[in-house]
């Protein structure tokens, strides 16, 4: 998903396109048009227009100018980065009212001709809502099996899931709606779940359910969870911005995600590092929420889930699960997202590395991950013989004891009894009380660690730089909310 599709433009002036959709533009084309801007009355049209992008060209200022007037653009496709979806805004301010112009390109790469004359592309579509009121949409060509995510033309902080129709059903359209009427607490802005918040039907009378509304992601912002494990990675994404304090902070706003879903009688089911999206701020997003194991607090039906990934899955999912018979227990399914978790928190502040990932004589037969889960050796474990952790795994030490507990329980004890697995809260408590005790380092201002030890253990000659946990400048704020607000109960 990407940030902003276009909003009406405010009274006073009329802006004769908001919304410019290109796709399949070939990377190095130029592509041109015209914006045509009008107001009512006889005054002079006055005021100045500002594009977010560089690769957006046109004149900065309206000089005095009859209306309406035509304002020539062009957008330079070789100056855009290496992803394939690019948006770009104009503001247009004016002495007469204020609008906004979105621009979408899809870029490929090849030679392959494309006639582009900065028109909106064919394929806006309409659907309704619950109200009867039409929405134009645009796809973003990002789908999947069951469904394609698309602009809403007039709606810059939502998007919509249209789903294919040959995968319609009516528990589909019934579970969303469930959805809908259980949100989770979550109060951030932006939300810290894509979740559901109104249908949507391909017709005016309601009769053909096509999907729902969810919040837009800022993908030019948020990334994939896995591209914060390494720290080369975080080093291209936030440069020398992401610290051990992000990390620890990153894993305090995931837990109460996951917290707050669990508390409506939900669960995630797939919770694993592609559908977590992390920003440079530590702020967390979770997306796929229609792929969720769903309660009806009211009839007390469960629509379960039916996907899942082996390297996230607890032992007792492992053998023989088939997501085609899915197990349909509470408590079963949220013990399942409480190992995930571990595995999530795990991953995070140990470089990604995997909390089962070992070599050694236990595990010479289990070459997979999925197969260490279910064998269950937790190579930090004290004590345990004839299975250690990988070679490119960082020093254990340099998670925190409280939270190395926490670990041991969910991989030790936890391996064979679910039901004592740390709940989301518990992680939490754990975590925020580190990030409270943390210090900058006053040798090199990218460490921070736990202010009880007597020196910086990142500049320690026990621990290899490539054990520091990353790259971080002085004095940048881990979030501009904080971690998620305490919810009231598990």
């Amino acid at each position: 998903m990407d940030i902003q599709a276009a909003h009406p433009d405010r009274p006073g002036i009329t802006i004769s396109q908001s919304f410019f959709s290109y796709h399949a533009v070939s990377r190095g084309a130029t592509l041109s048009g015209v914006i045509a801007i009008a107001h009512t009355g006889g005054d002079l049209l006055a005021g100045t227009l500002h594009a977010d992008k560089p690769w957006v060209n046109l004149p900065n200022s309206l000089n005095m100018v009859h209306s309406p007037v035509e304002v020539p653009f062009s957008l330079r496709t070789s100056g855009m980065g290496d992803s394939t979806r690019h948006l770009g805004k104009v503001e247009v301010r004016t002495n007469k009212g204020e609008g906004m112009v979105y621009f979408s390109v899809t870029l490929i790469d090849g030679a392959k001709d494309v006639s582009v004359q900065g028109k909106s592309h064919d394929e806006l579509t309409t659907v309704y809502t619950t109200e009867g009121t039409p929405l134009t949409i645009s796809p973003m060509h990002r789908q999947g099996g069951e469904g394609a995510i698309h602009f809403i033309v007039g709606n810059p902080t939502s998007c919509a899931k249209i789903y294919h129709r040959d995968r319609l059903s009516s528990d589909i359209a019934e579970k969303i709606g469930v959805m809908i009427a259980n949100p989770p607490d979550d109060r951030n802005v932006p939300p810290s779940i894509a979740w559901p918040h109104a249908v949507l039907y391909h017709d005016a009378a309601q009769q053909q359910f096509a999907g729902y509304m969810m919040a837009l992601v800022d993908t030019s912002r948020y990334r994939e969870a896995h591209r914060y494990f390494d720290p080369a990675d975080r080093t291209r994404i936030c440069g020398e911005e992401f610290t051990w304090r992000h990390l620890l902070a990153t894993a305090v706003n995931l837990v109460m995600v996951v917290h707050a879903v669990h508390a409506k009688g939900h669960s995630i089911g797939d919770l694993r590092e592609t559908n977590i999206l992390i920003s440079p701020s530590a702020k967390v997003c979770i997306i796929d929420c229609d792929s969720f194991q769903v309660k009806d607090p009211g009839t007390g039906r469960i629509f379960p889930t039916r996907v899942g990934s082996p390297e996230y899955l607890p032992p007792e999912f492992l053998p023989g699960l088939t997501f085609r018979s899915p197990l349909r227990d509470e408590a079963a399914q949220r013990n399942a997202d409480l190992f995930a978790l571990a595995v999530l928190v795990f991953r995070l502040l140990m470089d990604g590395t995997h909390p089962f990932q070992a070599r050694g004589p236990l595990v010479r037969n289990a070459p997979a991950t999925p197969d260490k889960i279910r064998l269950g050796h937790f190579p930090y474990r004290e004590g345990l013989k004839g299975v250690t952790p990988p070679e490119f795994a960082p020093p254990y030490q340099r998670v925190p004891e409280p939270l190395q507990q926490l670990f041991f329980r969910a991989f030790v004890p936890g391996h064979r009894n679910p039901s004592i697995r740390p709940k989301a809260q518990e992680w939490y408590t754990a975590l925020l009380y580190e990030f409270s005790r943390l210090t900058q380092c006053q040798i090199n201002s990218r460490h921070y660690y736990r202010d009880s030890l007597p020196g910086c253990p990142w500049c320690a000659p026990t621990l290899s730089p490539s054990s520091a946990p990353a790259v971080g400048g002085a004095g940048h704020p881990v979030s501009s909310r904080g971690p998620l607000p305490m919810r009231p109960q598990v």
